[in-house]
């Protein structure tokens, strides 16, 4: 599958990473990491200047591959992709 020749099974990617790699919005990833589908490590993070929690989200390559392979089909060969996970 010629999207995921680009994807390395051993690096950790993040979202921004994903997003440009599977060309769906960061919200919608990050929906599926909260909804379970896209497994993913969660680092909890602190600013140094505010008070506000940071977190730090990785998914490894692994994980990417498996998701593309379980819940997304081509429709197009150029670009689109569809989900079926609804």
């Amino acid at each position: 599958m010629l999207i995921l020749d680009s994807v390395e099974p051993e690096r950790w990617y993040s979202v921004r990473d994903v997003v440009k790699i599977l060309g769906w919005k960061q919200d919608t990833i990050r929906r599926w990491i909260r909804d379970g589908l896209l497994q993913a490590f969660i680092k909890p993070g602190r600013s140094g200047r505010r008070p506000r929690v940071y977190r730090s989200v990785r998914i490894q390559g692994n994980e990417i591959i498996r998701f593309v392979k379980a819940h997304l089909t081509v429709l197009q060969p150029n670009r689109s992709l569809r989900t079926r996970i609804g």
